[in-house]
């Protein structure tokens, strides 16, 4: 268990800090922090809280522990010289969590007037109250599966009672609750699309992540989403958010999208950004499903011109070649 003093950071946000020496193609713009140790969950993808890799990982990334203040202090210089722009607390489930995240936020807030989010889990509106009266702008309470014919055998939980927490917290702070999903849990992508025409239909901001397969978990073996299939999620999510949730369709399990609206300019615009990674406004990810050099579900950066017509042909390529 980490020290209360303490807490893990992301290889990632450790080298940005300068806490080790690493070369990273892409850094990234948000300091990603854990605060607690072990999860007491036991999500069917996640080695949080897996014996076998003993808690040490989130996603394929590992997350060494540094002393907090100095940790702050780094951030602070880094938001201060533009090199980030925002922290986020990964939080476990954990005796007395709520009251460690609480007061790192606020001695982070009181440092430096970096923005902060907040990966909380299924916590109640008081929980959800104390983070944003410390100082978080957004809550993310993850439901991570859309589908709820797995929701039980994945996540260990009721989804009814997860979208219960979810929308309650929505409706009592409006625009400072998001969720995240994940793509390739076995859904099919009418449950995909379903969920996402929801989520902003109460706006619930949404952040998709791509199944990674982890040694040690129960879905080690799975393999990650086929690449048109996480497109076509991309940019289905991105029309939700420029209201042309309209020009979306579904039949047969897959997602259809109107053709004439390519060609709008105000969409030309942000021609990359449609396949950038999805979160609260900073987050870039780098690295955390793919490893260096392979071809990325999400793009941390713009993506040039030839990616991005190679990700809108996949997004609007038919079938995705089998149903998950």
């Amino acid at each position: 268990m980490l020290h209360p003093l303490n807490t893990g950071v992301s290889y990632g946000t450790a080298t940005l800090l300068g806490y080790n020496k690493s070369k990273c193609g892409c850094l990234p713009l948000t300091a990603y922090l854990i605060s607690g140790g072990r999860c007491s969950k036991s999500c069917a993808f996640c080695p949080r809280g897996n014996m076998i890799n003993k808690g040490s990982m989130l996603s394929r990334i590992s997350w060494p522990e540094y002393e907090f203040k100095e940790t702050a202090e780094r951030i602070k210089r880094a938001f201060e010289a533009k090199k980030l722009q925002r922290a986020c607390f990964q939080t476990v489930y954990e005796n007395s969590q709520s009251e460690k995240t609480s007061s790192l936020i606020r001695e982070l807030k009181g440092m430096c007037s970096i923005p902060v989010s907040v990966s909380a889990g299924a916590v109640s509106e008081e929980t959800a109250k104390k983070y944003i009266d410390a100082g978080a702008e957004f809550i993310s309470i993850p439901i991570d599966c859309a589908s709820e014919r797995l929701f039980s055998s994945i996540k260990k939980a009721s989804y009814r009672s997860t979208m219960d927490i979810l929308v309650r917290n929505a409706e009592r702070f409006p625009g400072r609750i998001r969720t995240h999903i994940i793509a390739g849990l076995g859904e099919t992508e009418e449950e995909m699309a379903d969920f996402l025409t929801e989520m902003h239909k109460r706006g619930i901001g949404t952040g998709l992540f791509a199944f990674t397969p982890i040694k040690g978990t129960e879905m080690k073996d799975c393999p990650p989403p086929e690449m048109a299939y996480y497109r076509k999620l991309q940019l289905a999510s991105w029309l939700m958010e420029k209201g042309f949730g309209g020009l979306i369709s579904i039949k047969e399990g897959l997602i259809f999208f109107s053709e004439k609206i390519y060609g709008l300019e105000e969409l030309e615009k942000e021609k990359g950004k449609r396949f950038m990674t999805s979160g609260c406004p900073g987050c870039n990810r780098p690295s955390y499903n793919e490893r260096p050099g392979q071809t990325p579900h999400k793009h941390p950066e713009m993506p040039d011109g030839q990616k991005s017509e190679e990700a809108l042909r996949l997004a609007l390529s038919g079938n995705t070649g089998k149903k998950q």
